[in-house]
């Protein structure tokens, strides 16, 4: 049995970031959850594996951490083998099985099977880098504590893309939300009233340059896009 895990990351911050201007007295904080994004996975011949995400829940709901969990295995027959981890962004982590693995793995949390890999030896191209028209930050309101950076695409999210990734100027991800095929405008940074976000998460601001990269159902990365400027709302 492994029990070596491989971690991939820039920076873990200790705190949580982004904690709200004031507190509410009528808002209850909400706290994390990891999330399965792809629960059923053939990972092609370069390699891939189980896309889990960090959520915000409500407080009457378990608290579990972030994705990042590093007790969770693949079962490999009898055997529990610890998985490699990659984090491709604050709260956005990878877990795929060890070099040189090619059996199917049931990726569990310790109590039941959460997401099963297998693997094809198919060749699947890696996405594109994402068309961006404009990237938007409106302001906040009523229902948010912080502004939402929006990206106007040039033509639609790819059926294969589970997320996006947006990057600083130096290629450091700062953020992450899950998307749906096929909708022209994605966010790319939001937080409700009474949410919490991922540990080492970085709100843009208007002015910065940054990029986006999609996050297929593989677990893999495309290119990122061209730098863009990020406007104010029209």
């Amino acid at each position: 049995m492994t029990r070596t895990i491989q971690i991939t990351a820039a920076v873990f911050l200790s705190a949580i970031a982004l904690m709200p201007r004031s507190v509410d007295a009528k808002c209850a904080m909400q706290h994390q959850q990891p999330k399965v994004l792809t629960q059923a996975v053939a990972a092609p011949v370069d390699g891939g594996g189980i896309v889990v995400g960090t959520q915000s829940v409500p407080y009457d709901l378990p608290e579990r951490g972030e994705a990042l969990q590093p007790t969770w295995g693949f079962l490999t027959g009898r055997d529990l083998m610890q998985p490699v981890i990659t984090v491709l962004a604050p709260g956005l982590v990878v877990y795929r099985v060890q070099p040189n693995t090619r059996t199917t793995g049931e990726l569990t949390d310790g109590t039941a099977v959460i997401a099963r890999l297998t693997f094809t030896k198919d060749k699947v191209a890696r996405l594109p880098a994402p068309r961006v028209k404009a990237i938007r930050q409106s302001t906040a309101d009523d229902r948010r504590w912080s502004p939402t950076t929006s990206v106007t695409l040039d033509g639609t999210v790819p059926a294969d893309a589970v997320a996006i990734v947006l990057f600083d100027a130096k290629r450091k991800a700062r953020s992450w939300r899950e998307v749906t095929a096929g909708a022209s405008e994605v966010e790319a940074f939001a937080r409700g009233r009474c949410e919490v976000v991922p540990n080492g998460t970085v709100e843009s601001r208007v002015g910065d340059k940054v990029s986006v990269a999609w996050v297929d159902r593989y677990g893999r990365l495309s290119a990122a896009s061209k730098l863009v400027t990020i406007q104010g709302s029209p």
